[in-house]
């Protein structure tokens, strides 16, 4: 089984909130995406989780999709980026963003 993705997002940003609705609508099982808290500090940075593997930098959200080469990722940025990926992921585009006429 392939590593899963990562979500680095936070609940309480519009951008990445638009990528978690989707993933839960979509119900896209959990085990292909893993999503990395990230926050901002006090001193207005942005951090993630030691747990995970070190935020790109960049804004969220951003979704590391594993390469072949172990411990490598392929970052996806921009929500709508982010949503066509999965789009094109899930087994029914019928029920997705892009619809069969014009």
């Amino acid at each position: 089984m392939a590593p899963p993705m990562l979500l680095y997002a936070s609940d309480f940003t519009y951008f990445p909130r638009r990528v978690l609705i989707y993933i839960k609508e979509k119900k896209i099982d959990p085990s292909m995406i893993t999503k990395v808290p990230t926050w901002f500090t006090p001193e207005g940075t942005m951090e993630s989780s030691s747990d995970f593997p070190t935020k790109p930098a960049g804004s969220i959200p951003i979704l590391a999709v594993p390469d072949r080469k172990e411990g490598q990722f392929i970052y996806i940025r921009q929500s709508l980026a982010i949503l066509n990926y999965l789009e094109d992921l899930t087994e029914d585009p019928s029920s997705g963003l892009r619809s069969a006429t014009p």
